[in-house]
């Protein structure tokens, strides 16, 4: 009768420990899903603003390289009136003795020279600076891009973590499950890099 007394209390304790880890294991599950939704919505809205980014920059620059490429076609154009004006110079100062004159036509094609030259420093130096800002959005583009793709492979680990359950196939018991992998990142800084990319970008 001892026995059979012990042998049932055993079963009751069994059972209630089972209800228990049962109700526990669905509660946390529930829990954790909360949070792998919220994230999930975190990581879309922020591929979203991400790729949006990228289009942007996309555009300016294509219309950077445009007005560069435009800039260029410029100051190639200056050449010609440039080189015209340099050889009408050459010219009359290759006049002798009393046909070497300081006249005004002289006066007019130096004035010219000038003026083409002080363009074509500007146009240099716009080209340079486009050319700068190119490499600067071209950069910001690239990491851009590398977030959105870290992106892509944080929604995947996320979804899949989402639709586990207790009875999914090949999920087995793995020691220390609650370890911060070394090179990981807390979300704060993620939120910061992808905030960081953006500004950058813009």
């Amino acid at each position: 009768e001892r026995s059979r007394d012990s042998s049932m209390q055993v079963r009751q304790d069994a059972r209630y420990l089972r209800n228990e880890t049962d109700a526990k294991t669905k509660w946390d599950q529930h829990d954790n899903n909360v949070r792998l939704s919220d994230r999930i919505e975190d990581i879309r809205k922020w591929k979203e603003i991400l790729e949006e980014t990228l289009a942007n920059l996309d555009k300016e620059i294509a219309c950077l390289s445009f007005a560069k490429d435009t800039t260029e076609e410029k100051l190639q154009a200056l050449e010609v009136p440039l080189d015209v004006a340099n050889d009408n110079l050459t010219t009359r100062d290759g006049r002798r003795s009393i046909d070497l004159v300081n006249d005004e036509a002289n006066r007019e094609l130096k004035k010219e020279v000038e003026v083409i030259e002080a363009c074509k420093a500007q146009l240099q130096e716009r080209s340079a600076q486009q050319f700068e800002q190119l490499c600067r959005l071209q950069e910001a583009r690239q990491e851009v891009l590398r977030d959105i793709q870290d992106k892509n492979v944080a929604l995947g680990i996320d979804v899949d973590q989402y639709n586990l359950t207790e009875c999914s196939p090949n999920i087995s018991y793995k020691p220390d499950p609650c370890r911060v992998a070394p090179g990981s990142t807390t979300l704060q800084n993620w939120e910061d890099f992808s905030r960081y990319n953006k500004d950058r970008a813009e």
